[in-house]
């Protein structure tokens, strides 16, 4: 009798300890960035680049000082992305700090771009007039700021709650294929006899 039931539940078993050996290693590349080390994380970090932008707006439309401090804080944010990124495991995903970076940075890109087209505007408009498009331009960028927020935290929230419970899933299904194995014994480990165990505990018979 071959024992494939056992080697698909050291499989499953040295998967979990890979994700177990890789949240904890998440967790200590945290601590090291935590306020005590690094001065903050990065996302507060992040964030507070990105509220700078706003005070660009303080300049006169017309200079071209808004433009640059706007892309110093662009070229900021590049360079501690890639600080951040030799402190964090290699993934072949993206995470959530990931995505915030991108919309920090496509921010940033179209703060840029209001600032080199109102620069653009000052040589054929009126001051009264683009004082009235800079306006409308910080209320735009402000709701798209507040809104983005509010959706990545919506988004946050759903993706955690259905990851954790994948996860829960898979540790019961674990546990139980355990269990299984510990009170048969060795000659027990068949993918036949694990499946019909899984039936059973399913249909709310005991093993």
């Amino acid at each position: 009798m071959t024992n494939s039931g056992g080697v698909h539940i050291r499989e499953f078993g040295l998967k979990m300890r890979e994700k177990i050996l890789y949240v904890s290693k998440c967790e200590q590349s945290c601590k090291n960035m935590g306020p005590t080390n690094k001065g903050g994380s990065p996302v507060s970090t992040f964030s507070l680049i990105t509220v700078l932008t706003f005070t660009t707006f303080s300049i006169e439309p017309s200079s071209a000082d808004r433009l640059g401090v706007t892309i110093t804080l662009l070229l900021t944010s590049v360079t501690f992305k890639l600080i951040v990124k030799q402190s964090l495991p290699t993934i072949s995903y993206l995470t959530y700090l990931d995505l915030y970076v991108i919309a920090a940075l496509v921010f940033l890109g179209l703060t840029s771009a209001q600032h080199a087209i109102i620069r653009y505007m000052s040589i054929k408009y009126t001051e009264a007039q683009i004082n009235q498009y800079d306006n409308y331009s910080i209320i735009t960028l402000l709701g798209i700021f507040i809104a983005f927020h509010v959706i990545f935290a919506i988004y946050m929230r759903l993706t955690a709650i259905k990851r954790r419970t994948i996860m829960v899933e898979k540790d019961k299904i674990y546990k139980s294929k355990r269990k299984f194995i510990n009170h048969f014994g060795e000659n027990a480990r068949t993918e036949k006899a694990i499946e019909q165990s899984m039936s059973k505990t399913r249909g709310g018979t005991r093993i």
